[in-house]
């Protein structure tokens, strides 16, 4: 749920700031929502600017949906 509030929470700054981009940008929103909902991977977000290498791929790892 949290990787697609912070996706959710980015489109919507972009729209405030571009209101003249908001067709195109509603058009993007839509389809990025559908491949989020039919792909079960998309839409993994990790933020790893303070972690080693080793404790970003181990949260990578544990993060995994079986297929």
């Amino acid at each position: 749920m949290w990787e697609n509030l912070n996706f959710w929470i980015f489109l919507q700054c972009q729209l405030r700031r571009n209101p003249s981009h908001s067709l195109y940008l509603s058009v993007y929103i839509e389809f990025v929502f559908s491949k989020m909902q039919t792909t079960p991977r998309i839409g993994f977000w990790l933020d790893n600017s303070n972690q080693t290498p080793q404790q970003t791929a181990e949260n990578i790892l544990n993060a995994r949906k079986p297929v």
